[in-house]
């Protein structure tokens, strides 16, 4: 059956995929492995092969190595393998190798694997020694984040104690001094130089930090990346705008503080519980003032530090 559905209907013509496996709420492990290897039988047939030009053929020699044992091929072994040596950042820019800057290198393991003789009841060697080899990209740095919080006016249209009900959103930007000066760290994936962006355990995100400032004015769209920003009014009054962010996915209208040290104009939100507040400012037992203030409803506005 698989032999005469057409190609077509799992790749394009341009070699992209062309299909969806599903797997249904009620499904067992067993569909979810089926569907695994249904997957990768899809990209095992469809896949292209495409031939790497060999620049140049080098040679090591390595002697009297012992079963068990691991070589690790650096730039110091291997001139051809490349390495970071930067102006003192992420290198010391001594234009010599050194083991803690960011490099390629070749990890071959040799083994002796032991199997089982059944006359002495003991796994031992069986005298054929078996290669594995890794190719391993060591010491990408991380690029220095700062922690960037903002406050966000909680729940709107919900009445609120005061304005400091606010939530605090909380996340990184990479350091802009390391962006403006371009300090940021490099890896080089089979030929091609990546700026990196993000790194850990299990995942590597690459791209080109830009970092401007910029004047924006209302109704002229400013794109920033996949996003684009639009002013659409300003309250001078109360020192904040209302912008509008659209893109990947995104929309959202909401008032920017442009002050975030001290937030609203004291006659912009009156924000406490209903009633009169008496002031007796000499302390003579006479009231001095009188005000009366209103609860009012919580507007969407965020505070950026």
């Amino acid at each position: 059956m698989y032999s005469s559905i057409p190609s077509s209907f799992f790749v394009d013509l341009n070699g992209n995929q062309n299909c969806l496996i599903v797997v249904g709420e009620s499904a067992d492990a067993e569909d979810i492995i089926e569907a695994s290897r249904l997957a990768a039988a899809i990209g095992e047939s469809y896949s292209r092969k495409s031939e790497i030009p060999i620049v140049e053929e080098v040679d090591l020699t390595y002697e009297d190595v012992k079963a068990g044992s691991c070589i690790v091929v650096t730039p110091e072994e291997l001139p051809t393998l490349w390495y970071f040596d930067d102006f003192g950042v992420y290198g010391n820019g001594n234009e010599r190798f050194d083991l803690w800057e960011t490099h390629e290198e070749i990890q071959l393991y040799i083994e002796d694997i032991p199997e089982y003789d059944p006359f002495l009841r003991v796994y031992r060697g069986n005298g054929w020694l078996d290669f594995s080899t890794i190719y391993r990209i060591d010491n990408v740095r991380s690029p220095p984040y700062l922690s960037v919080y903002s406050y966000v006016e909680a729940a709107t249209g919900q009445y609120v104690t005061d304005l400091q009900f606010r939530q605090i959103v909380n996340y990184s930007i990479i350091d802009p001094y390391f962006v403006y000066y371009g300090y940021l760290p490099k890896v080089k994936i089979f030929r091609e130089v990546y700026t990196v962006v993000y790194i850990d355990s299990g995942l590597l995100i690459t791209g080109e930090p830009h970092l401007e400032y910029v004047y924006v004015y209302e109704d002229e769209p400013f794109t920033a990346g996949d996003y684009t920003i639009t002013l659409k009014d300003v309250d001078v009054d109360h020192n904040k705008c209302y912008l509008q962010v659209s893109g990947s996915g995104v929309r959202d209208e909401f008032w920017m503080v442009l002050d975030p040290l001290h937030g609203f104009s004291s006659n912009l939100q009156e924000m406490s519980a209903d009633g009169y507040v008496s002031f007796d400012f000499d302390q003579d037992g006479v009231t001095d003032h009188i005000e009366k203030t209103v609860t009012g409803d919580s507007e969407l506005d965020v505070w950026g530090h």
